[in-house]
């Protein structure tokens, strides 16, 4: 791994920034980035061009704390390391977006109640 940092982050943090990060990463074609001297992470899409398109930035401590939890793994090393996301990711996800009171929950009743007069 290519993280030198000691992590810092708060577990609140990290799973609102791991829910923004892992969706992305589940999309086809697009890694985070990691270069040894930054501060911050890139989540990128590699174009049909061959360019790549930003998704989202997070935090250096953020990126390695997902990769300590084995959330992600990495596809290359060196100066710049790119990372995909894992199966623990994906499960990581799945239940930190069942206990997000931000996701819908898919039960529109739910919430037609407070529309009703």
């Amino acid at each position: 791994m290519s993280f030198d940092t000691k992590i810092t982050t708060d577990q609140t943090i990290l799973e609102q920034e791991a829910m923004r990060i892992l969706r992305r990463l589940c999309e086809k074609g697009v890694v985070l980035a990691v270069a040894t001297d930054m501060d911050k992470a890139v989540v990128v899409r590699d174009g049909a061009n061959g360019q790549s398109t930003r998704k989202a930035v997070v935090e250096r401590d953020n990126a390695q704390a997902m990769a300590l939890k084995n959330w992600l793994t990495p596809q290359t090393s060196g100066w710049i390391v790119w990372y995909q996301i894992t199966t623990a990711g994906r499960s990581a996800l799945s239940k930190m977006l069942k206990r997000s009171p931000f996701v819908n929950t898919g039960k529109p009743e739910e919430y037609a109640d407070q529309h009703r007069e």
